[in-house]
């Protein structure tokens, strides 16, 4: 028996230890992977968070949204002569935040699904109200680059023809794996 035990292991013992080790690896990148996906998510709700309660931002938004409505002409407030005025530091406050969402969306920091699902609309509705400050400031800055990530994730949120509020996950990997190629 001892014997038979002893030839086995020989004979297939590396097959066994490799298996197992081959096993290992794919389950610390199965645990990582999961971890990394947590981890973006509960920095998304985080930020969220911060949005809904820092009192300076929730009163430059609430500024804001009073600018936008009724008749709005958002490139007076993107006038250099305008640069200083309480309500263009409100549109630039609010705007900061969509930057910053924008880059942060890019880097692959905060997860894109949970915070378009919790800002899809009013993002969109700040880019577009907001196109003629854009042209303004970046004219009198002489910088094209000026919220331009925050310009590009709002128009690539507003042409997304698939979205329904929730993750429709094969078509958008898909998407992501057509695109690795096309580049």
């Amino acid at each position: 028996m001892i014997e038979s035990i002893h030839e086995f292991w020989t004979v297939y013992g590396s097959l066994i230890t490799g298996g197992a080790v081959i096993i290992s690896a794919i389950l610390a990148f199965v645990t990582i992977y999961s971890n990394r996906k947590m981890a973006k998510r509960r920095g998304t709700l985080d930020l969220i968070m911060h949005i809904e309660s820092d009192g300076d931002l929730i009163a430059a938004r609430k500024e804001f949204i009073k600018l936008k409505k009724g008749e709005f002409n958002s490139a007076k407030w993107g006038k250099e002569d305008e640069k200083d005025s309480e309500e263009a530091n409100n549109i630039r406050t609010t705007l900061n935040v969509n930057e910053l969402v924008a880059v942060s969306i890019k880097e692959g920091v905060i997860d894109e699904m949970v915070f378009r699902r919790w800002f899809n609309g009013a993002y969109i509705d700040d880019y577009q109200t907001m196109t003629g400050y854009l042209n303004e400031v970046r004219n009198y800055k002489n910088n094209p680059k000026i919220f331009c990530e925050f310009e590009a994730l709002a128009k690539k949120w507003q042409d997304d023809k698939d979205w329904d509020g929730k993750p429709n996950w094969m078509t958008r990997k898909w998407k992501a794996i057509c695109n690795i190629f096309a580049a």
